[in-house]
C-alpha cells in the first residue's frame, strides 16, 4: 500500500498549520491559566464536533462511527487520563523552556510512536521508513539547534522534562486511541476523548487550588491564541488527522512531524525578526528528504483496518 500524494500533502499542511502552536500557548499564558486554557478549549471542540455528527451529511462524509459501550468509555479515560495531563504539561512548560528547546523535544515523538505501533499495534516498519523518521528529526534538530551538542539551560530544565514526559504519554495516548479507531472511527473516537480533556481538566481545577482555572483578561491576543487551538489546532488538525489514522500507518504520519520545525523558524523570521541562518535552509532540506522518504514507502498496513475490524 502506497500512501496518495494527496494524503501526503494533506499531512505536511496540517503540521504547518501546527507549527505556531507553543506560540499560541505562551500568548494565552499572559492572562489564563493552563486549566482554563485547556477546559475552554477541549470543551469548545467537544461541543462543536458533538453537534457537527447531529447532521447526517457530516457523518457520511467523515464515514463516522460513533464508538459504544466500552469503546467509548476507553475513549473518554485515554483523554482523561493521558491526553489531558499531557497537554496540562505542554502548556504548563512553556513558562519554563523555550519554543526552540522544546521543538527538539518535540521531535522525539515519531521514534515512540513508531516504537509503540510496533508493539502495540503490530505495525511493520521499513527500514526505509526509520531513514525517514531519523532524518525528519535530524532536520528539525538542525533548524532549531543548528550543528551543535544540545546546550539545555539549567534553569529550562524542568521545563524541558515536563515536555518530554508530555510527549512519551501523549504518544501513548495516540497509540491507544488508534486501536479503538480501527473499530470505530477517527472522528468518533475524537469527540469522546475531547469530552474526557475537558472534564479532566475541569476536575483538575477543582481538586487544588494550584490548578485552579483562572482569566486575568480577555485582550484580542488571547482571543485569537483561544480560536488558534479551538478552530485550528483542534477542530481540522486533530479531527482529519485523526481521520486520516485510520488508513494509513502511524509511522508514516509521524514522519510529517519533522516540518514543523522549519515552519516554526519561518515564523520567527517573519514576525519576530530572527535571521535567516544556514542551519535553517540545510534543516529544512533534510526534513523535505524525509518526507520524500515517506512518499516512495510503500507503507504496510495497520494489522486491522475500519473496514474489517469486529
Amino acid at each position: 500500500m502506497k500512501v496518495s500524494p494527496r494524503v501526503l500533502g494533506t499531512m505536511v499542511l496540517l503540521n504547518v498549520l501546527w507549527a505556531p502552536v507553543n506560540l499560541a500557548f505562551k500568548s494565552a499564558l499572559e492572562e489564563w491559566s493552563p486549566s482554563a486554557i485547556g477546559f475552554v478549549r477541549w470543551t469548545v471542540f467537544a461541543l462543536l464536533l458533538a453537534v457537527l455528527l447531529q447532521h447526517a451529511g457530516f457523518r457520511k462524509r467523515v464515514r463516522a462511527k460513533v464508538p459504544t459501550g466500552g469503546d467509548a468509555w476507553q475513549s473518554l479515560a485515554i483523554g482523561a487520563f493521558l491526553f489531558a495531563p499531557a497537554h496540562f504539561l505542554y502548556i504548563l512548560c512553556q513558562r519554563y523552556t523555550t519554543t526552540l528547546e522544546a521543538t527538539v523535544l518535540g521531535t522525539t515523538g515519531p521514534f515512540w510512536v513508531a516504537l509503540l505501533a510496533f508493539a502495540m499495534l503490530g505495525e511493520r516498519v521499513s527500514s526505509r521508513r526509520w531513514l525517514g523518521i531519523g532524518a525528519g528529526c535530524l532536520g528539525a534538530y538542525i533548524v532549531s539547534l543548528g550543528w551543535a551538542w544540545p546546550t539545555l539551560s539549567t534553569q529550562n530544565a524542568l521545563g524541558n522534562l515536563m515536555y518530554l514526559v508530555a510527549v512519551l504519554i501523549e504518544s501513548v495516548g495516540f497509540v491507544l486511541a488508534v486501536r479503538v479507531v480501527l473499530r470505530s472511527s477517527g472522528i468518533g473516537v475524537l469527540v469522546y476523548q475531547a469530552a474526557g480533556m475537558g472534564a479532566a481538566f475541569l476536575l483538575a481545577s477543582l481538586l487544588h487550588p494550584a490548578l485552579g482555572m483562572r482569566f486575568d483578561g480577555f485582550s484580542g491576543s488571547t482571543w485569537v491564541a483561544m480560536a488558534y487551538l479551538t478552530l485550528v489546532t483542534s477542530l481540522i488538525c486533530f479531527s482529519v488527522w485523526y481521520a486520516i489514522a485510520e488508513r494509513v500507518p502511524l509511522s508514516v504520519m509521524v514522519i510529517m512531524i519533522g516540518i514543523q520545525a522549519p515552519v516554526s523558524a519561518f515564523l520567527g523570521i517573519t514576525f519576530l525578526g530572527e535571521t535567516l541562518r544556514a542551519e535553517v535552509v540545510v534543516g529544512s532540506l533534510v526534513v523535505l528528504g524525509a518526507i520524500l522518504v515517506a512518499a516512495t514507502d510503500r507503507a504496510a498496513p495497520l494489522a486491522s483496518s475500519a473496514s474489517d475490524a469486529p
